[in-house]
């Protein structure tokens, strides 16, 4: 909190916030139209690199994590288990995140899809309709512990 203001969110609550605004909407798109805005996942992923580089860089001292969370990404995408605008956000995501949010909220939101899939019969289930609840969850839990 920066001195003088008492009133004033922190980074990291500034971060949670907005990363559940980006996600839910994000939620909201995929589970109505399956398609994820580019204008929002474009600028979701300029507000995390804002905040990763320039304002809490800090955050950074897990880089390696970072970087195999995304290469778990990257794999995700290539075989097909999620989309595009998926990737974007969820990298998105990764990038404010902290690892082990963003890693039980994905496994959570992948095995809830997984499930769903078997009970639909149907290979396009909305991922971020799941992580973007679970993520608001378990982000709650972590602040309150």
């Amino acid at each position: 909190m920066i001195r003088g203001f008492k009133n004033m969110l922190t980074i990291s609550e500034a971060k949670v916030i907005l990363t559940l605004i980006f996600t839910l909407v994000a939620g909201f798109d995929d589970y109505k139209d399956r398609r994820i805005r580019n204008e929002l996942s474009f600028s979701f992923l300029v507000f995390s690199l804002y905040f990763c580089i320039i304002i809490d860089p800090y955050d950074m001292k897990y880089i390696l994590w970072k970087l195999s969370l995304i290469f778990l990404l990257v794999i995700l995408y290539m075989l097909g288990t999620i989309g595009g605008g998926d990737f974007k956000i969820l990298l998105a995501s990764l990038l404010v995140s902290r690892n082990s949010i963003f890693l039980a909220s994905l496994i959570l939101a992948l095995l809830f899809a997984v499930v769903m899939s078997q009970y639909r019969k149907t290979n396009e289930i909305p991922l971020l309709s799941f992580y973007a609840p679970i993520y608001l969850s378990i982000s709650i839990v972590f602040t309150l512990v």
